[in-house]
């Protein structure tokens, strides 16, 4: 009888320690499998960074009467202008002291 239930938990002690083994296998899988996510999506929002100023620039030199110079207003260009700004702003290195371009400072 004891003998009996010896074997049954060496058993129950093998199978926990495969199932603990896979488990352990399986969330580094996923943790690296999450990082190369994490880096694609991080080349696609690089890629998109260089791709919607290069739109912009593409509507703004639209040839007269197309619809994209039709419709671009004044406020449109203006935005256009902004955001490439912003980007090249954001390219910047600052100190964590500068102020910023509203005068605030970085805390």
């Amino acid at each position: 009888m004891i003998e009996n239930l010896n074997t049954k938990l060496a058993e129950a002690m093998s199978a926990l320690a495969e199932a603990n083994k896979r488990l352990l296998e399986a969330s580094q899988l996923v943790s690296h499998h999450r990082r190369e996510e994490i880096n694609a999506t991080n080349k696609v929002n690089e890629a998109q960074r260089h791709f919607d100023p290069l739109v912009e620039e593409l509507k703004e030199s639209a040839p007269y009467g197309s619809d994209w110079k039709k419709n671009m207003s004044d406020s449109e260009s203006l935005t256009a202008i902004y955001r490439r700004l912003q980007s090249q702003f954001r390219a910047t290195t600052w100190p964590t002291d500068s102020p910023s371009v509203t005068g605030t400072t970085h805390e």
